[in-house]
């Protein structure tokens, strides 16, 4: 296990974190590191490339940590040959008792992403809804083409900002949100991060659409939906890791990949860099 001096990391405490006398425990620090990552024909790592940029020691830390990942081959046509995919992790700094120093652990990691283009329109807002005040939350299920383009989107699950007077009519407002949702989607386009022998590969991703009528107006206030349930349809084949990504966690724009085709040999989540 490697440390590093926690400078950076007192300034930030003295500045977010009440003075010791008013806390029990030590504060525990959080991160998101984002890269583009290449892989050898034998799975090793070749190439990192940050896209975040974080401090001179922990920077160093994860990628002396990225170059010893080892991943299963990735083939095509029975011959394994050279990919890149994006990574995205979120460490956490812990302190080490009766030291200076900090120990960064890994706590997430997943691979893929899908951004969706900047011309893409959006969704158009139920009237009714506006009508009635309601904003909702719709989860999609994507499938995206070579290009990025997308050749199918199904509802996953709808969450209503509100409670219905009966199962029925929540039922009847998830729907509309539903079509308005699928109806965008089916017109947009994501720049792809996964490429396999040069060639960028189609994926399937969850994109969350917010239908809110606050948006930009108060960035800091609290939702609360009402989960509706979830459908079955493409992704029932799919499996979504815990440590691989969290759909909650996913915000509106994003998009969580999950048939990304990179697998580590040996999971990385928990290990401390």
């Amino acid at each position: 296990m490697r440390t590093f001096k926690a400078t950076f990391a007192a300034l930030l405490i003295a500045l977010l974190v009440p003075p010791a006398s008013a806390q029990r425990t030590a504060p525990t620090l959080s991160l998101e590191s984002a890269g583009q990552i290449q892989i050898a024909v034998d799975g090793s790592v070749s190439d990192y490339k940050p896209s975040t940029v974080l401090a001179a020691p922990i920077a160093s830390l994860i990628d002396r940590s990225v170059h010893l990942w080892r991943f299963e081959p990735i083939m095509v046509d029975g011959i394994p040959v050279v990919a890149s995919t994006a990574v995205h992790m979120e460490l956490r700094a812990e302190p080490i008792a009766n030291s200076d120093e900090l120990k960064l652990r890994i706590v997430a990691v997943h691979f893929g992403d899908a951004v969706r283009m900047d011309h893409t329109v959006a969704p158009e807002y139920p009237y009714s809804a506006l009508q009635a005040g309601l904003e909702a939350r719709v989860m999609l299920y994507l499938s995206l083409d070579e290009s990025g383009k997308v050749v199918k989107a199904e509802p996953y699950q709808t969450s209503l900002a509100a409670r219905a007077r009966s199962e029925r009519e929540a039922e009847e407002w998830r729907k509309r949100f539903e079509r308005a949702s699928v109806a965008a989607a089916v017109k947009w386009r994501y720049n792809l991060s996964e490429k396999v022998n040069g060639k960028t590969i189609g994926t399937s991703a969850f994109a969350p659409i917010e239908f809110s009528m606050s948006r930009g107006k108060d960035p800091g206030r609290w939702k609360a939906y009402v989960p509706g349930p979830i459908h079955t349809g493409s992704w029932t084949a799919q499996v979504v890791k815990p440590g691989n990504g969290s759909l909650s966690a996913v915000s509106d724009s994003e998009t969580l990949a999950v048939d990304t085709r990179f697998r580590l040999k040996d999971d990385v989540v928990g290990k401390t860099l």
